[in-house]
Formats: C-alpha cells, sequence, structure tokens
C-alpha cells in the first residue's frame, strides 16, 4: 500500500503531521482521515492533538503502524457484502432516528396527561363543590326569608281580627237602629190606617194631619235609605274583611306549608341529594384520575418498549460498526474495493438519535 508506506517515512522524518497533509498522501477526505485516525488512536497507535486551531497526528512510541499493518487479515468478504453492510447501517441509523422520534412524542403525550387533563380536572371539581355551595347558601337565604314573612302573619292577623271586631260592633249597632226604625214605621202605618178610616168625616182636619205623617214618613224614609246604605257598605266591608281573612289564612299555611317543605329538604332531602351528588363526584373524579393514571402507565410501557426496540437496534449497529472497525484495521479484507467505505458510513448522519 504506497500511501501508507509513505505516510511511514513522514511520519519518520517529521514525528508530527498535520490532517490535511495526511489525508492528500492517503487520498481520503479529512473527515474520513479523521475518523480513520480515530480509529488507530484508540488501539494506541496514534495521538490526536490541536495546536493553534490545526489537527495534528503524532505516531505513538509503543507501537508503530508499520508491524500493525503487517498483520494479516483474519478474514476476507467481498464488496457486495460490505455493500449490504452500509445499507444495513444506514437503515439500523434510520430506524433509531424514528424510534428516537417517536420516544419523544409518547414523552410529550405522556407529560400532557398530567397538564392538559389531571390539572383541568382539579379546577372542574373545585367550581363544581363551589357551585353546590352556592345552591346551599341560596336555600338558607330562602327559608331565612320565609321565616320573617311568617313572623309578621300573627300581626296582621291581630289587625285584621281587631277591624272585624269594630265592624261586628257597628253591624250590631245598625241592625239595632234598623229594628227600632221598623218598629217606628210600623207604628207609623198603622196610625196612617187608622187615620184613613177617619179621612171621610175629619177630610179637612186629617188632610193636614196626614201632611204632617206624610212628611214624618219621608224623613223615616230618607232615614231607613241611609241605614239601608250604611248596611251595604257594612256587607261590601264584611265580604272584603272575610276574602281578606280567607287570603291572609291561605297564605298563612301555604307559607307555613313552603317552610315545611324548605325545612324537610334541608334537614333530609337537600342534604342527603347534596350528600350523593358529593359522593358521585369523588368517585368520577377518582376514576377519572384512575383512567389518567392507566394512560401514565400505558405511555411507559410504550416508551419502555421503544427504548428496548431501540437498544436491541443499537447493538444492532455495534456489531455492524465493529466490522466496520476490523476492517479499517485491516482485519477484514474487502474483496475489489472499488472507494473507500469510509466516506460511505460517514454520509449516514446519526444526527437525531437520543
Amino acid at each position: 500500500m504506497r500511501g501508507l508506506d509513505e505516510l511511514l517515512e513522514l511520519f519518520k522524518s517529521k514525528k508530527k503531521l498535520e490532517l490535511e497533509e495526511v489525508a492528500k498522501v492517503l487520498n481520503l477526505p479529512e473527515s474520513s482521515t479523521l475518523f480513520w485516525a480515530r480509529t488507530l488512536k484508540q488501539d494506541g497507535i496514534l495521538d490526536i492533538v490541536q495546536e493553534s486551531g490545526k489537527t495534528f497526528l503524532i505516531l505513538a512510541k509503543e507501537k508503530g503502524v508499520g508491524e500493525k499493518e503487517l498483520e494479516a487479515p483474519t478474514e476476507t468478504i467481498p464488496a457486495s457484502r460490505l455493500s449490504k453492510l452500509i445499507e444495513e447501517y444506514a437503515e439500523k441509523i434510520e430506524e433509531m432516528k424514528k424510534r428516537s422520534e417517536e420516544i419523544k412524542k409518547l414523552e410529550k403525550e405522556h407529560s400532557d396527561v398530567v397538564y392538559k387533563e389531571y390539572v383541568p380536572l382539579e379546577r372542574k371539581f373545585e367550581v363544581e363543590l363551589h357551585m353546590m355551595a352556592e345552591q346551599l347558601a341560596d336555600k338558607e337565604a330562602r327559608i331565612k326569608e320565609l321565616d320573617s314573612r311568617i313572623k309578621e302573619v300573627p300581626k296582621r292577623i291581630t289587625m285584621i281580627e281587631s277591624q272585624a271586631q269594630k265592624l261586628e260592633r257597628i253591624e250590631s249597632y245598625i241592625r239595632f237602629s234598623l229594628e227600632k226604625s221598623r218598629a217606628r214605621i210600623d207604628k207609623e202605618v198603622d196610625r196612617i190606617e187608622e187615620i184613613r178610616s177617619l179621612v171621610e168625616k175629619y177630610t179637612s182636619e186629617v188632610n193636614k194631619r196626614i201632611e204632617d205623617q206624610v212628611a214624618s214618613i219621608r224623613n223615616v224614609q230618607k232615614e231607613l235609605a241611609k241605614l239601608k246604605k250604611m248596611e251595604d257598605w257594612i256587607y261590601v266591608q264584611q265580604d272584603m274583611l272575610e276574602k281578606n281573612m280567607k287570603e291572609y289564612s291561605e297564605m298563612r299555611k301555604r307559607s307555613l306549608s313552603e317552610l315545611e317543605e324548605l325545612r324537610d329538604v334541608m334537614r333530609a332531602g337537600f342534604l342527603k341529594r347534596y350528600e350523593k351528588e358529593l359522593r358521585m363526584m369523588k368517585e368520577r373524579h377518582l376514576a377519572e384520575i384512575e383512567e389518567i393514571k392507566r394512560r401514565e402507565k400505558e405511555y411507559q410501557q410504550r416508551i419502555e418498549e421503544q427504548r428496548k426496540e431501540l437498544a436491541k437496534i443499537a447493538e444492532e449497529t455495534d456489531r455492524i460498526l465493529k466490522t466496520f472497525e476490523q476492517i479499517s484495521k485491516k482485519k477484514i479484507r474487502v474483496e475489489k474495493e472499488e472507494k473507500p467505505f469510509i466516506g460511505e458510513i460517514e454520509k449516514v448522519s446519526p444526527v437525531g438519535i437520543e
């Protein structure tokens, strides 16, 4: 191998060669030359140093490159086999990239389960508790309002009863007056009848007396008309009083019934329903948390499976790389190698694999 022999001579004369110079001697790109140098460094044949921003290769003292190169290859593989290995290596690298992307995606979805589902679930639970507390407060306010209304009912009933007693006294007086007036009228009518029977005999005298009696009767009729109006007014007032009494009685019954109903609701129904809703809310909340935990565990299992697959592919890739390393160290010879395989390998970028 003329390039390696020339390189050995240069190392003997200069001790330290610049990477660019070595690449020209081997007729390889600098990146491929650096890969080759790193492989030899692992075997303790070369050292790589940086000086003034440049890369230099130094021949190690304990080993010589010549004796390493003189070792006979232990195996020979055809160039087609090497091409397949390179293709397989590229496929493995692509598969590892896909697995890494899938792991990143699963890890993001796994974190989203906590931030996008568990945290809003906690907030929803707090809002439902707050709404139930507001409902309870509204019921308590309604009960207080009904209590105050019921306390006013006895006062109104007392006032109405007082008015009713006054109206009863007025009605009694009016009835008494009516009875008295009717007796007077009956008496006057009798007197008129008596006078009429004597009209023919005492015409002139009776006419005068009749006029007096007619005037008296008219006065009595006026008084009766007034009494009739008063009686009608009393009946109207009595009807209104009875209506008001009935309305207040019904209102009192409704208020007491509504209060008792609300008290029953507060004592048993509402509190039981509140307790039941709270229990159901808690069970639903726990079920949703369990579902989140299940999904979280599922993501963890999927991530673990992807990592195992990635590790398996990495092992297979390492096996291929060891073959490449043996080829680079000349432990395996390639038949009819048309172009340096190192350049083909470096085209396969491992960027994106974690």
